[in-house]
């Protein structure tokens, strides 16, 4: 990564970091998760980085020190990237000290830290690392959220749109002297304070200890079996097709019918939604 008078960007990335001890029976079924996941991420989440307008950051992905050989060639071809850093953990648990050690020790020279997470299987729009660096401010535990994205449902190749202030697409700016890094994993990302969008602070800029990056879709969360928590009936249906060549995917989707609105209401989501509207009329972002 370049160097940066002012900081430096991480964006870490929890690849197959296992939550079980080494050995027990259902280890099969996480090397099989593994490869589906391989999958996933060569198809919409590494293709998204490699078409970043800016490449001044380092991308820390971590696996767990138990993947097998099989997927060595994977770390091969990562390598060859030069913003990508393979990194290994003992584990989730491991890797939630293992991360903050890593970033001491490659920002040695860098007064500012900014910390994003990314998930393996969601991908990012080509302005996204610039528009996080762009809003980068001089303040300890200040946060940038990119709240503005779309679900891509794989199946039928539809996308609905929503804004998020409180998505995981969010980075953490803090300072690098001596004391202890807290790093973007530090809550989970709907636990941060500040990340709840209210129209008089965004307006006037009072007191405010983040900032919410709503001019565009920032990113792309993929809908596809091993999904947890996502659903895919988020915000508004896209109407038209949309050219993803921007998330450095060769696809275009299929729009869909305005009938399809009622089926997408969800009181909570909505009122974000028109609350995000308004502040990017308002505030011009």
């Amino acid at each position: 990564m370049k160097s940066n008078d002012l900081f430096q960007h991480f964006v870490i990335t929890q690849f197959n970091l296992r939550k079980f001890p080494s050995g027990v029976e259902n280890k099969n079924e996480w090397i099989e998760w593994t490869r589906e996941r391989i999958i996933l991420f060569k198809t919409y989440c590494l293709p998204s980085f490699l078409n970043q307008t800016n490449k001044n950051f380092t991308w820390l992905i971590y696996f767990d020190k138990e993947t097998p050989s099989e997927f060595h060639y994977l770390f091969e071809e990562l390598n060859n990237v030069p913003f990508i850093k393979i990194c290994f953990a003992e584990g989730f648990d491991n890797f939630k000290v293992k991360y903050l050690i890593d970033i001491k020790e490659l920002s040695l020279n860098a007064h500012w830290i900014i910390s994003t997470r990314c998930d393996n299987d969601d991908c990012l729009e080509k302005d996204a690392i610039a528009t996080i660096q762009n809003y980068f401010t001089p303040k300890d535990g200040f946060l940038i959220s990119l709240a503005s994205g779309y679900t891509l449902n794989i199946n039928d190749k539809t996308l609905s749109h929503y804004y998020y202030p409180m998505s995981p697409f969010i980075s953490l700016i803090e300072t690098n002297d001596n004391k202890k890094l807290k790093g973007i994993f530090y809550k989970e990302h709907t636990k941060w304070k500040g990340l709840k969008l209210k129209i008089y602070t965004e307006i006037f800029n009072k007191k405010r200890m983040s900032i919410f990056a709503l001019q565009k879709p920032f990113w792309i969360q993929i809908i596809h079996g091993d999904n947890v928590s996502n659903s895919y009936k988020r915000g508004f249906p896209v109407v038209s097709p949309k050219n993803l060549s921007n998330f450095g995917i060769s696809q275009t989707t299929k729009g869909q019918s305005i009938f399809n609105i009622p089926g997408y209401y969800n009181y909570v989501l909505w009122k974000r939604y028109f609350k995000s509207f308004i502040v990017r009329l308002i505030c011009k972002r």
